[in-house]
């Protein structure tokens, strides 16, 4: 677990507790919650987080927060570190107050580590938010529409992967790549952020456990409005290729070769990856079959004989996804 109380590199320039006001949010055996504002801001009490004059560390009630507190505000002016505590407690609590300036930080002071995590974070510098919070050592960003946050590491969502969509090109002055990524980071929340050529802000998605198809499938269709051969990719992940066996030993290593070089061979390459299994990858199997597209290429997959001409087409050219009646 990271140390409770952060280093002096970890806090942004200018915060230092001798010359700062700090709460200490609550003390316990599992951790603290610190809260820094600096002198040369407004006095915060009895606004930020609804704290009072005798802070919430008045009371201390270990492993879990205050009942009473609903919501913690969090300006732009203010360095929070919480470690030890229940991260959902803390995700569920926390809202960025404040108007932040497309292109610029949204808080007001300098630190070189959050900037740092912010050019490498994909879509950060277009989020809605911006703050300097950090739960469990690990940084928060903050999603649209509502400005839901998340914790991040290694500059991606933290918590299951659910899918990822990949396009990569080395057309010449028409390449690039691109990676899409739908990330579960609550039971009741995902992720979907973006990064390369498509970077943007990360995108909060509700979920259930019985919407998990549903979710995926709407995902996959925003990826679309964006992306080149999503349906492509998507069926040959979820689709059985020869489903009946029929093609000689020869003729199915050529289709491998093919779909090897699909994925990461050289000119347009597609992936797709879902984590979906069992009722819920047959259900988001059906879903997709509603589209024409979707469902002309998982025939061409199931009978790769019957189709051979048309689906090497979709393989082998170096635009795969404009499909042909």
């Amino acid at each position: 677990m990271p140390q409770c109380k952060p280093r002096k590199k970890d806090l942004p320039h200018g915060f230092e507790p001798a010359s700062s006001s700090a709460w200490i949010l609550r003390r316990a055996s599992t951790g603290e919650g610190f809260l820094w504002r600096s002198q040369a801001h407004d006095d915060p009490e009895g606004q930020l987080w609804h704290c009072t004059a005798d802070g919430w560390a008045s009371e201390p009630r270990p492993n879990a927060l205050p009942d009473e507190v609903g919501v913690f505000d969090v300006p732009a002016n203010v360095a929070m570190w919480v470690c030890g505590f229940p991260e959902d407690e803390v995700l569920q609590r926390l809202r960025a107050t404040g108007d932040g300036e497309p292109d610029e930080h949204d808080w007001a002071f300098s630190t070189k580590q959050f900037e740092s995590q912010d050019d490498e974070f994909p879509g950060a510098w277009e989020a809605p938010a911006r703050r300097y919070v950090c739960v469990d050592g690990r940084r928060v960003q903050f999603a649209e529409p509502s400005g839901a946050p998340f914790l991040t590491q290694n500059d991606a969502p933290v918590g299951v992967t659910l899918a990822t969509f990949h396009w990569g090109s080395e057309d010449g002055m028409m390449g690039g790549a691109s990676s899409w990524t739908l990330t579960q980071v609550s039971p009741t929340r995902a992720i979907a952020s973006a990064d390369g050529d498509a970077t943007a802000p990360p995108v909060e998605m509700a979920l259930t456990s019985e919407c998990l198809a549903e979710v995926v499938a709407r995902w996959l269709a925003d990826v679309e409005g964006g992306a080149i051969g999503v349906p492509l990719a998507a069926a040959i992940e979820l689709e059985p290729f020869d489903a009946a066996g029929q093609l000689p030993d020869a003729e199915r290593r050529s289709w491998e070769s093919l779909l090897v070089d699909l994925r990461s061979g050289y000119g347009t390459t597609l992936e797709c990856t879902i984590a979906l299994d069992g009722d819920d990858r047959e259900h988001l199997r059906n879903i997709l079959a509603e589209d024409d597209e979707y469902r002309a290429i998982r025939d061409a997959l199931a009978n790769p004989a019957k189709h051979d001409e048309w689906l090497r087409a979709q393989l082998q050219q170096d635009d795969p996804y404009d499909l042909d009646d």
